[in-house]
């Protein structure tokens, strides 16, 4: 993730960036707007900087997405005797 001024509106626009349409990342998506739901619960401003501990769990999370470009989904579809392999 690019290093821009760590706000709520900015971690909002990360959350609108993520394209997940069957939910395989569903899991990790959650931390993130586990995040955002505890920003509002404090009160904090669409440009202010992040309560420290909330920034540390936004650089956590950040770091952990850095390892997303590594994930394979291998699916196997099945006709009769034959198998397919179909590598996303």
């Amino acid at each position: 993730m690019s290093r821009k001024t760590e706000s709520k509106r900015f971690i909002l626009s990360v959350v609108g960036r993520i394209f997940d349409p069957i939910g395989i990342l569903g899991p990790f998506v959650i931390k993130l707007k586990c995040l955002l739901q505890d920003l509002w619960t404090l009160g904090v401003d669409w440009d202010s900087e992040l309560p420290p501990k909330l920034r540390h769990k936004w650089q956590q999370w950040s770091s952990e997405a850095e390892g997303l470009t590594e994930i394979k989904n291998t699916t196997v579809l099945f006709r009769g005797r034959r198998s397919r392999i179909i590598k996303c």
